[in-house]
Protein backbone atom coordinates (compact mmCIF):
# COMPACT_ATOMS: atom_id res chain seq x y z
CA UNK A 1 0.00 0.00 0.00
CA UNK A 2 2.77 2.45 0.84
CA UNK A 3 4.27 1.83 -2.61
CA UNK A 4 1.10 3.12 -4.24
CA UNK A 5 1.03 6.16 -1.97
CA UNK A 6 4.70 6.80 -2.70
CA UNK A 7 4.08 6.77 -6.44
CA UNK A 8 1.34 9.37 -5.97
CA UNK A 9 3.58 11.53 -3.78
CA UNK A 10 6.48 11.35 -6.24
CA UNK A 11 4.26 12.94 -8.89
CA UNK A 12 4.03 16.09 -6.78
CA UNK A 13 7.49 16.32 -5.23
CA UNK A 14 10.45 18.16 -6.69
CA UNK A 15 12.49 18.56 -3.51
CA UNK A 16 15.34 16.17 -2.70
CA UNK A 17 14.87 16.80 1.04
CA UNK A 18 11.50 15.05 0.98
CA UNK A 19 11.76 11.28 1.29
CA UNK A 20 8.58 10.05 -0.37
CA UNK A 21 9.14 6.48 0.90
CA UNK A 22 9.19 7.67 4.52
CA UNK A 23 6.21 9.97 4.01
CA UNK A 24 4.18 7.21 2.40
CA UNK A 25 4.92 4.72 5.20
CA UNK A 26 3.94 7.37 7.78
CA UNK A 27 0.68 8.14 5.99
CA UNK A 28 -0.28 4.48 5.60
CA UNK A 29 0.56 3.95 9.28
CA UNK A 30 -1.65 6.85 10.31
CA UNK A 31 -4.56 5.59 8.22
CA UNK A 32 -4.05 2.09 9.63
CA UNK A 33 -4.18 3.47 13.17
CA UNK A 34 -7.38 5.35 12.33
CA UNK A 35 -8.97 2.16 11.01
CA UNK A 36 -7.91 0.09 14.02
CA UNK A 37 -9.15 2.74 16.45
CA UNK A 38 -12.47 2.91 14.65
CA UNK A 39 -12.81 -0.87 14.56
CA UNK A 40 -11.99 -1.12 18.28
CA UNK A 41 -14.60 1.50 19.13
CA UNK A 42 -12.17 4.23 20.12
CA UNK A 43 -13.17 6.54 17.27
CA UNK A 44 -16.90 7.24 17.33
CA UNK A 45 -17.50 8.28 13.74
CA UNK A 46 -19.45 6.76 10.88
CA UNK A 47 -17.70 4.77 8.18
CA UNK A 48 -18.28 7.65 5.76
CA UNK A 49 -16.72 10.14 8.18
CA UNK A 50 -13.75 7.82 8.72
CA UNK A 51 -13.14 7.61 4.98
CA UNK A 52 -13.55 11.38 4.64
CA UNK A 53 -11.04 12.03 7.42
CA UNK A 54 -8.56 9.63 5.83
CA UNK A 55 -8.89 11.42 2.50
CA UNK A 56 -8.48 14.80 4.19
CA UNK A 57 -5.29 13.56 5.83
CA UNK A 58 -3.94 12.37 2.48
CA UNK A 59 -4.90 15.65 0.78
CA UNK A 60 -3.31 17.71 3.56
CA UNK A 61 -0.05 15.80 3.28
CA UNK A 62 0.10 15.97 -0.51
CA UNK A 63 -0.77 19.69 -0.58
CA UNK A 64 1.86 20.47 2.07
CA UNK A 65 4.55 18.37 0.39
CA UNK A 66 3.72 19.94 -2.96
CA UNK A 67 3.88 23.47 -1.52
CA UNK A 68 7.18 22.81 0.25
CA UNK A 69 8.60 21.21 -2.88
CA UNK A 70 7.52 24.12 -5.09
CA UNK A 71 8.96 26.65 -2.68
CA UNK A 72 12.29 24.80 -2.50
CA UNK A 73 12.47 24.51 -6.29
CA UNK A 74 11.84 28.22 -6.67
CA UNK A 75 14.58 29.07 -4.16
CA UNK A 76 17.06 26.74 -5.87
CA UNK A 77 16.36 28.20 -9.31
CA UNK A 78 16.54 31.80 -8.14
CA UNK A 79 19.36 31.48 -5.64
CA UNK A 80 17.33 32.52 -2.60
Amino acid sequence: MSGLVESLLRERVDDPRIDTATMSVALVGAISEMLLSWFNGVLHVSRTELVDQGLLLFEALTEHVSAVSTSASFRLRHGS
